[in-house]
């Protein structure tokens, strides 16, 4: 499966930041009935650069004001990201006040060195669609999405396989080959989805990439260092009043902290070692001694005993 290959070529290195928010922005925030009270949204795929690298964020995060004055952080969850799955959806936060009288809204959350880029293309009947895509500097993931009239225009993700010989041809499902040398990610939508009608429409390829192996002290730069860019892959179904609210709104992003671990990839020997033994994909729990060996190399880190 794809989450087989979740290492096979890099994973990225995690950052801990800090999100602050005026209060009085929150207050006067949109109304939202669903929850009773006002809300701002950051939107999942919003961006954090500093010293021109590329932090980017797996969940959209919601910023509720109940009408009984509760405050509550979260991440909306569905659907979850396979890079980086949540055992939970609530956020700790703090509120402090400034020496001018203001009160802020902290929270600290982990994300991911990954930059996001997102290409388009069309779906035609009976034809098979192969392309190749640059990417620049280590590829990690792929995960790719089509729309069209049956879908209401809402991006539906579709299966993905890097194995170029076994796929269902009753399912939807995109073959992947990376040409590391050239950096190059090959796709091809099969033409016997497209001969049955089984899909149509536009097709939309997500490529994640990362720096890899990577120490980043973020202590030693200024707040005014740190830049951000609120946007969402899915501009039309995620992209709405409670996040135009926030771009509008006193927020800053930044971090103290030391970004560390990443990898850059393992060698085809060391997936078969996985595979043959169980150890490959994604595992929050690793239940044996070759499974933690793998789950520790992902995070940047060699077991000696």
């Amino acid at each position: 499966s794809d989450k087989d290959y979740i290492g096979r070529f890099s994973t990225p290195s995690r950052g801990v930041f800090t999100i602050a928010i005026a209060y009085n922005d929150l207050l006067n925030a949109p109304y939202d009935a669903s929850v009773d009270g006002t809300r701002l949204t950051i939107p999942k795929d919003t961006e954090i650069l500093i010293d021109n690298v590329k932090f980017t964020l797996s969940y959209a995060i919601e910023i509720i004001r109940h009408s009984n004055n509760i405050i509550r952080v979260q991440y909306t969850a569905v659907p979850q990201n396979p890079l980086m799955p949540l055992s939970k959806s609530l956020i700790n936060y703090t509120a402090r006040h400034n020496t001018d009288g203001s009160t802020w809204i902290f929270f600290d959350i982990e994300v991911l060195q990954l930059e996001i880029t997102s290409t388009h293309f069309p779906i035609e009947f009976g034809v098979s669609l192969n392309k190749k895509i640059p990417y620049n500097d280590l590829y990690t993931y792929c995960r790719i999405y089509y729309r069209n009239d049956t879908t209401l225009g809402k991006w539906v993700e579709l299966k993905t396989t890097h194995n170029q010989m076994t796929y269902d041809v009753s399912d939807p499902t995109v073959l992947l080959r990376v040409h590391e040398v050239d950096k190059e990610l090959e796709f091809t939508l099969p033409s016997i989805y497209t001969n049955n009608e089984l899909i149509s429409g536009d097709l939309r390829v997500d490529i994640y990439t990362t720096k890899g192996d990577l120490t980043l002290d973020m202590s030693t730069f200024k707040v005014s260092s740190f830049e951000n860019k609120l946007r969402s892959l899915d501009d039309e179904n995620e992209i709405d009043d409670y996040t135009n609210a926030l771009s509008n709104s006193s927020y800053v992003i930044f971090s103290d902290k030391i970004s560390s671990g990443g990898s850059n990839g393992i060698e085809f020997a060391e997936l078969r070692k996985r595979v043959i033994n169980n150890a490959a994909g994604d595992r929050q729990i690793p239940i044996s001694n070759v499974q933690l060996n793998s789950y520790v190399e992902n995070q940047g880190f060699n077991i000696y005993k």
